[in-house]
């Protein structure tokens, strides 16, 4: 009997049920082309070199501004509250003008002076506007996902119209005079027209062609 019990653990484990255990396969890896085919592709996605930075702290890595001297950068050196200190500045300056201005009513003066006075707060009020305006224009111009336009390109966006109506909204008349010599110097400073310079090409091109005809009969007769 303990023979016969003894048979099937025997027969049990030269079975072929006695396997090793099943080892799962190991997941594949994120390889870069992976990553640059669903960061949208070549062109799009930019390979983070970062990554591979031994650097003292892993997060400097992301640093958009790298530090350049001493454990410093730019950003380190940046007021996070200069527009809050901007704007408290103008609001003191605002109220300086005002007392300024009561002042001044309070105080006798002349024709010419409370003229002059008039003048200068009104110069003083379009300066202000225009300065609320330009900021304005600027904070809508940064928040906007474009392109910037690099300077060269604004400054031809400019027209010397646009000149003459800024000042003469802030109360500034100009004469004729002077904007038809700015116009002209203006003129002058433009570049040579493309398609001038194209023609130019065009004929050295043909002049080439020419050549290289003559070139190509003469030597076609010394070979006869």
């Amino acid at each position: 009997a303990a023979a016969g019990a003894a048979a099937p653990a025997g027969g049990a484990a030269g079975s072929s049920t006695d396997l090793p255990d099943f080892e799962a396969p190991a997941p594949a890896r994120t390889l870069q082309r992976d990553l640059e085919e669903a960061g949208g592709g070549a062109g799009v996605y930019s390979l983070p070199l970062q990554r591979q930075w031994e650097l003292k702290r892993p997060e400097w890595a992301d640093d958009m501004i790298p530090e350049i001297m001493d454990g410093k950068n730019i950003a380190d050196f940046v007021d996070p509250d200069i527009e809050a200190k901007l704007d408290e500045l103008e609001r003191e300056e605002e109220e300086r003008a005002a007392l300024a201005a009561l002042a001044a009513e309070a105080a006798p003066m002349d024709d010419g002076a409370a003229e002059a006075h008039a003048q200068v707060a009104k110069l003083a009020s379009a300066i202000r506007k225009k300065k609320g305006v330009i900021k304005a224009t600027a904070r809508r111009e940064k928040a906007a996902n474009h392109p910037t336009m690099p300077r060269n390109v604004r400054a031809r966006s400019k027209s010397l119209g646009g000149l003459q109506q800024h000042l003469s909204g802030i109360g500034i008349e100009t004469e004729a005079a002077a904007l038809a010599n700015a116009r002209s110097k203006a003129k002058a400073r433009a570049p040579a027209s493309p398609a001038g310079g194209d023609e130019r090409g065009r004929s050295a091109k043909r002049r080439d062609a020419d050549a290289m005809d003559v070139d190509g009969a003469g030597g076609g007769g010394g070979s006869g």
